[in-house]
């Protein structure tokens, strides 16, 4: 069973099942390569076939699958994505990215309609306006996407995890290692197989062996420089919430497990939420250990939708 290429499994009822809820670009195929590399399991998805075929036809077997074949389950909820219907879950996970990578990244997909084109940087100084207008909207919706789910995680009784991109990068084993203790409801997993697998799909990732979805250029902060102080200034406090809740900048009495990627003046800093994050996994966790996977989390109910991009001009062609 865990050797060979990843499997659906038998469609039988699943009483665990988890969704993988995340915003576009940051980071939800990287993750579901370890998925299916460690489980050797399919991971499903609720995006239309004609949107991911290039994910799909390049290895991701479960695209457009969101029955009991699959275990772990990507969707965009509750963006107002082209999804196939709606899918239950009991656990969600959320991959979460430093701000302005994943809008550069978006950008790109959306502009391109191709996963993994990149705009040379001279491209954002010609096509200043029109990148700033998608933005400013495509991180308001952001920023709305990640408090919208922890609300109604919060209201389902459901547990949240979250899994910054940037800790998949600089430190997978403990990343994983955690993570898995959250999805199978395990108080630790030293020297067991799922240790060993989680290993073996660490050095395969690090050294290429991806045969699904390539990293362009990994990194941290990476397109830092594709925006002016100005653009970065409006960010600092439109996302100021965001960016001290999951640890993308510093303050004096916290330095550990933080990105510099933004500086706030001394008498802007809030460390009561700075690095929340970490105190919310470790609850959910402790949580999931107790649950019984009778409350049940269904995506993309009417009164939860939200929009995606507000006042994008629209796709625009390769330079």
């Amino acid at each position: 069973m865990l050797e060979g290429a990843p499997m659906f499994l038998d469609n039988e009822s699943l009483k665990n099942r988890v969704l993988l809820a995340t915003f576009p670009r940051t980071g939800n195929s990287f993750l579901r390569q370890y998925f299916e590399q460690i489980t050797n399991i399919v991971t499903g998805s609720d995006m239309d076939f004609s949107l991911t075929q290039e994910v799909g036809l390049n290895g991701f077997k479960g695209e457009a699958y969101i029955d009991d074949r699959v275990w772990i389950q990507k969707t965009h909820h509750p963006m107002d994505t082209y999804h196939i219907g709606q899918s239950k879950g009991n656990r969600l996970i959320s991959t979460i990215r430093n701000p302005l990578d994943t809008v550069v990244s978006c950008y790109e997909l959306f502009c391109t309609d191709l996963q993994s084109y990149c705009f040379p940087d001279q491209y954002y100084e010609e096509k200043r306006d029109h990148f700033w207008k998608f933005a400013q909207s495509n991180l308001i919706a952001y920023l709305q996407h990640t408090k919208s789910l922890i609300k109604e995680c919060q209201d389902e009784g459901v547990q949240l995890y979250f899994i910054r991109y940037e800790d998949l990068l600089e430190n997978p084993s403990k990343t994983l290692h955690y993570l898995f203790k959250f999805l199978i409801n395990v108080d630790d997993i030293e020297g067991t197989l799922l240790q060993s697998r989680i290993e073996k799909a660490i050095t395969k990732m690090n050294n290429g062996q991806q045969a699904i979805y390539k990293v362009q250029k990994k990194g941290i902060n990476k397109h830092r420089q594709k925006f002016t102080q100005e653009m970065i200034d409006w960010i600092s406090k439109e996302l100021h919430w965001f960016n001290h809740f999951f640890g993308y900048t510093k303050i004096k009495s916290k330095v550990e497990n933080c990105f510099d990627i933004f500086q706030y003046e001394e008498e802007d800093c809030s460390s009561e939420i700075h690095l929340q994050f970490l105190d919310h996994n470790k609850m959910a966790i402790q949580q999931s250990q107790g649950q019984d996977f009778d409350k049940w989390f269904t995506t993309y109910r009417p009164e939860h939708i939200i929009d995606y991009i507000i006042e994008f001009q629209g796709f625009i062609g390769l330079p």
